[in-house]
């Protein structure tokens, strides 16, 4: 079976955002037994061909962002146990309708936390002074003036086309209500599958690690969050369930 090389930038480049994409790029593969490895380079944002992050690579051959991986992944695994594309044919209508449904879930949960992440990594006053040190120290004047003022300008340009508020208290309202509906839905359960980890809890609970990880960046959030027990139990079950998930996490953290 092929190994994943997930290519990670050098620790300037491990904000929230982009740690968030190596984590749940990882734990996904890991879930369905795909084994990765982790590979370090300096200017990574220089080998992407299409600008999205994170990028992975599979027999040389290499591919960005979490939507790609989430097909791979799916291709991958129905290969190695003999199920051809089961992911759609041979289903029932109301089989399809369920899948497409989760598919809208998912791209709408990482868009939604994505979004939030380089709010508060970019766009917020203190989030913006937290980033901007980073690159403040690794690289000298004015080089870092100029990359400092390239990346703001992206994530700009990122917002001018968002469905968000451009404003940390409305922002941080979806959040809550986003955090309660899923506190209440989840229940006892696992999100979509009741009898096994889905794809969804997955990237649920990568995006919530990282905000954990990071109270300098997202205090207001943890507050939400230490309101909801669901959603911190959630977090509790995956890792007692995959070891390796865990593993990975410290060893990207640390």
């Amino acid at each position: 079976m092929s190994i994943v090389v997930i290519i990670y930038g050098e620790e300037f480049q491990n904000t929230p955002f982009e740690k968030a994409g190596v984590f749940i790029i990882g734990s996904l593969f890991l879930a369905k037994g795909v084994k990765i490895q982790l590979e370090k380079v300096k200017n990574v944002e220089h080998i992407s061909n299409d600008g999205n992050f994170p990028l992975f690579s599979i027999d040389s051959k290499l591919y960005s962002g979490i939507e790609n991986s989430q097909v791979i992944m799916d291709d991958m695994t129905n290969k190695i146990n003999n199920k051809g594309d089961q992911n759609i044919q041979g289903k029932s209508l109301s089989e399809r309708i369920k899948f497409h449904n989760e598919i809208v879930q998912f791209n709408y949960v990482k868009c939604f936390f994505s979004n939030l992440l380089l709010y508060e990594e970019w766009i917020s006053s203190k989030g913006y002074g937290i980033s901007s040190a980073l690159y403040e120290t690794r690289f000298s004047w004015p080089l870092n003036k100029l990359l400092l003022k390239k990346k703001r300008t992206a994530v700009d340009n990122v917002f001018k086309y968002s469905y968000f508020k451009n404003t940390k208290e409305e922002l941080i309202r979806e959040f809550e209500t986003f955090c309660m509906y899923l506190n209440n839905k989840l229940g006892n359960q696992l999100l979509v599958d009741k009898l096994q980890m889905s794809e969804l809890d997955l990237l649920i609970y990568g995006y919530i690690t990282i905000i954990n990880a990071y109270p300098n960046y997202f205090e207001s959030y943890i507050e939400i969050l230490n309101r909801c027990p669901q959603i911190n139990e959630l977090l509790i079950k995956i890792n007692d369930t995959n070891g390796n998930i865990l593993a990975f996490w410290k060893e990207l953290h640390d």
